[in-house]
C-alpha cells in the first residue's frame, strides 16, 4: 500500500513538472514574438514613388530631350517646405525627376497677386537654402552649393536646380509654353562651383544685370 501512495505521489510530481515546463515555453515564445518589428503600411509606401498625373507628361519629356535622350528613372511629386511656402498660396508644384546620369527638382509656385509673389521672393533672399544665406538684391553671390536656375513673374516663381541644369533658354522656352499669359520680369541663375547671375526678361530676351 506504501508503495502504491509513493508510485502516485511521483506520478503526480512529474505531470506538475511537465504543465510547468510547457507554460513557461508558452510564455517565451510570445515574449520573444512581442519584440520582433512589425512591418507597417506607412514603412512599406516609403520608397514608392506618387502617381504622376497629366501635367507630368511634357515635363518629362523635356527632361528626356535636355538630358540627351537619357532614361527616365521615375518623376515623383515632392512635399518639402520651402520658405515661399509660407506666403499664401494659390497653388504649388513640386517634382523630382530621375534619368540614368541625373536629377531635376522643379518647383512652381503660384500667388494670387504680384505683391505676394515680391514678399515670398524677398523672405526667400534673406534665408536661401540650407545654409540660410543672406542675399541681396542683384549681389553677384554663391546662393547654394547646387546649380539653379530662378524665374520671378508677376504671380509665379519657378525654381529649377540638378547638378546639370540645362540651357536657361530652353528652360525658359519651356516656362513660356507652359504659362503663356505670366509677365515674366526676373531669372537668376548660378552655374556650378560659380557665383549667381542676375538677368531681367526685356521682350523674352535675358539683360544681365550684374557684371
Amino acid at each position: 500500500m506504501e508503495k502504491a501512495v509513493n508510485n502516485s505521489f511521483f506520478i503526480v510530481f512529474i505531470l506538475i513538472f511537465f504543465i510547468t515546463s510547457c507554460n513557461d515555453n508558452k510564455k517565451e515564445v510570445i515574449e520573444f514574438e512581442s519584440i520582433q518589428p512589425k512591418s507597417s503600411s506607412k514603412e512599406n509606401n516609403i520608397n514608392k514613388p506618387s502617381l504622376s498625373y497629366s501635367w507630368d507628361t511634357s515635363l518629362m519629356t523635356y527632361f528626356t530631350n535636355y538630358s540627351y535622350s537619357s532614361l527616365i528613372d521615375s518623376i515623383k511629386r515632392i512635399s518639402l517646405m520651402h520658405i515661399p511656402d509660407r506666403i499664401s498660396l494659390e497653388s504649388t508644384e513640386k517634382f523630382r525627376l530621375y534619368s540614368n546620369i541625373d536629377s531635376i527638382d522643379y518647383y512652381n509656385w503660384n500667388y494670387t497677386d504680384s505683391l505676394s509673389t515680391k514678399n515670398a521672393f524677398y523672405n526667400w533672399l534673406d534665408c536661401f537654402g540650407e545654409s540660410c544665406n543672406s542675399i541681396k538684391i542683384n549681389e553677384k553671390k554663391q546662393f547654394q552649393k547646387s546649380p539653379f536656375l530662378l524665374f520671378i513673374g508677376d504671380k509665379k516663381i519657378i525654381f529649377i536646380s540638378s547638378l546639370n541644369k540645362g540651357n536657361s533658354k530652353i528652360w525658359f522656352d519651356f516656362i513660356k509654353s507652359k504659362y503663356p499669359k505670366e509677365n515674366w520680369r526676373t531669372m537668376i541663375e548660378q552655374k556650378q562651383y560659380q557665383m549667381a547671375n542676375w538677368h531681367s526678361i526685356v521682350s523674352d530676351e535675358f539683360i544681365m544685370l550684374n557684371n
